[in-house]
């Protein structure tokens, strides 16, 4: 499944160090090569605030948010990120 693998994927390139405007391109282009996918949002956020985030501090805990149409069907998730 896309949706949670990409939320993964990001979770460990931020933890490896990658900034995150360049691990929210690459989800977006491998959402581009699934043409029954559309990605509605794809947001790096302070759980507790819900206050978006533009960047991934370490140490911080922040999160992942994500709505994807799946041909008609939407879903959502999101994955923590605690340090």
């Amino acid at each position: 499944m896309i949706l949670i693998r990409s939320l993964e994927k990001a979770k460990a390139e931020l933890l490896s160090g990658k900034e995150w405007l360049e691990v929210l391109q690459e989800i977006k282009e491998d959402f581009s090569r699934i043409p029954a996918a559309r990605l509605e949002y794809f947001e790096l956020i302070n759980p507790e605030s819900f206050e978006k985030q533009e960047n991934f501090l370490p140490g911080v805990r922040s999160s992942i948010c994500a709505a994807a149409y799946i041909g008609e069907v939407r879903l959502i998730d999101n994955l923590s990120i605690i340090p």
